[in-house]
């Protein structure tokens, strides 16, 4: 059987340690997104109902001829 040098396995430990921060954090990111999502959802579903559902375009594009 073949044995696996001490520097090696020491320098795969720190890349799996580095690698499961790195997730950490892409989970707070995600996980703040979604709040976010949430909340913009909440503000938009409010204006909606304050105007009986109907939405006018904020920006109307004229088309060129």
């Amino acid at each position: 059987m073949c044995r696996v040098p001490e520097q090696l396995r020491e320098s795969v430990k720190r890349r799996l340690a580095a690698a499961g921060r790195d997730f950490e954090l892409l989970e707070k990111t995600i996980a703040e997104y979604e709040e976010q999502n949430e909340r913009q959802r909440t503000l938009l579903d409010q204006l909606l109902q304050s105007r009986g559902g109907k939405v006018e375009p904020l920006l109307q594009c004229k088309e060129e001829p």
